[in-house]
């Protein structure tokens, strides 16, 4: 009777089964790792390129807000720049206030009359003052009266006064102020006949 020992055959096929159940344990863990590792670093990329994206916006976002305080910045200076060219265009349309006519009479007033009060009210002047004479009086109603910067000159009533022990002459003196009464003119030419067939605007 013969013998055949079939557990040496056995083992190396047990052998081979588990080599190779272990190689493709590996594998599948070489591959698993790989696919991890592949998404990982996909994933790390785009989470940068999301940083990237969110970093330009917000420089945009820096940029567009410095670029409107500019805006604003420049539309206040604007606004500011019309009313100071509006406050000096109505100083030059109108160029009323004492200062000018003061300039106006200062140019021919005796040296014996001095003023005590001046007022303007529209393109009418009220000059008070006083005098050594009622002759100087007459002068300076002369030269009001001869100047081209005033009108309708009228004297009002004068009175004796008698200031540190000297007896002088209170007057008061009504007059046009030309210069006014001129661009009043002016104004009214420009407007033409439209602006008083316009009529009120309600």
């Amino acid at each position: 009777m013969i013998k055949i020992n079939l557990i040496i055959v056995r083992i190396p096929k047990d052998q081979l089964t588990v080599q190779r159940q272990v190689m493709s344990v590996l594998a599948g863990i070489v591959l698993s790792l790989i696919l991890v590792g592949w998404w990982a670093n996909h994933a790390s990329a785009a989470k940068e390129e999301v940083q990237n994206q969110l970093e330009g916006e917000k420089a945009k976002l820096q940029r567009l807000e410095q670029v409107a305080l500019r805006i604003e910045e420049f539309e206040k200076k604007k606004l500011r720049r019309e009313q100071i060219l509006e406050a000096i265009k109505k100083l030059e349309t109108r160029k009323v206030g004492p200062r000018l006519f003061l300039d106006d009479l200062n140019m021919i007033l005796p040296s014996d009359v001095w003023l005590s009060k001046i007022s303007q009210r529209d393109v009418t002047i009220n000059v008070s003052g006083y005098s050594l004479s009622n002759s100087a009086i007459a002068d300076l109603m002369r030269l009001m009266e001869a100047s081209p910067n005033f009108s309708d000159v009228e004297l009002g009533p004068i009175t004796s006064e008698v200031i540190k022990g000297e007896e002088v002459k209170s007057f008061t003196l009504n007059c046009g102020w030309e210069s006014v009464k001129k661009l009043d003119d002016t104004k009214s030419v420009a407007a033409g006949p439209g602006a008083a067939a316009a009529g009120p605007k309600k």
